[in-house]
């Protein structure tokens, strides 16, 4: 997989990434870190609550199934503390579950979902166009 790049006139984003996959957490990392963004990283939902309130970042992707605290749980709470942060949810618990898993979270507040596989071009451009609409945001 090719790493992403975006244009230096991007806006760089603190991204928090919240997802018990290891791998898949990593590749994460080094793509958006790749595109010029500054990262954080949790490996459940648990650490990635107390990381998102130390560190105030400007996107939280989130997995949705996780052990200890879940990223519909994540959304929630999030929203709930009246946060205009960015969510990403992402979900690759098979087809049919993973579709229900993300409407969901878009009905939680989730600004944008990724279907689990993706492809690091995705990532980028979703990271991307949640950045937009914030700044779109009054």
């Amino acid at each position: 997989m090719a790493p992403a790049r975006v244009s230096r006139e991007a806006t760089i984003a603190r991204i928090l990434i919240i997802d018990d996959d290891d791998d898949l957490r990593l590749m994460m990392c080094r793509v958006l870190k790749n595109a010029g963004h500054d990262i954080m990283e949790a490996a459940d939902g648990v650490d990635g609550m107390r990381k998102f309130r130390a560190e105030n970042p400007t996107i939280v992707i989130t997995d949705i199934v996780m052990p200890h605290r879940d990223g519909l749980e994540m959304i929630r709470e999030i929203r709930y503390a009246g946060s205009q942060t960015g969510i990403i949810a992402i979900s690759g618990g098979g087809v049919r579950d993973g579709e229900l898993y993300l409407t969901i979270s878009e009905e939680f507040g989730a600004d944008a979902i990724v279907q689990k596989p993706f492809r690091a071009a995705e990532l980028v451009s979703v990271v991307e166009r949640v950045m937009e609409r914030a700044s779109a945001t009054p």
